[in-house]
């Protein structure tokens, strides 16, 4: 079996499962520039990651921290003062 390149890895899309566990956000819907960026491993199961950007709905800019749950569940509530 060959290696495979990143760029010939599947892109994992957290959309369906945010849209399902919190519903619609306009911080993330009504900006331009959204990001996802991984934070650190909470347990096996729980990755910590953090939605920022900007755009019309937020021209200064937005930060926010979640808690992807593996099996397609998201909340609310990593802290990111714990990140290492």
């Amino acid at each position: 079996m060959r290696t495979r390149r990143a760029w010939e890895l599947p892109v994992l899309g957290i959309a369906p499962w945010r849209r399902r566990s919190l519903g619609d956000m306009p911080v993330v819907e009504g900006n331009d520039r959204v990001y996802f960026e991984a934070v650190r491993w909470q347990d096996p199961k729980t990755l910590c990651f953090k939605l920022w950007g900007h755009g019309d709905y937020s021209p200064n800019g937005f930060e926010e921290f979640f808690l992807y749950h593996v099996g397609g569940k998201v909340t609310r509530g990593c802290d990111p003062s714990t990140a290492s």
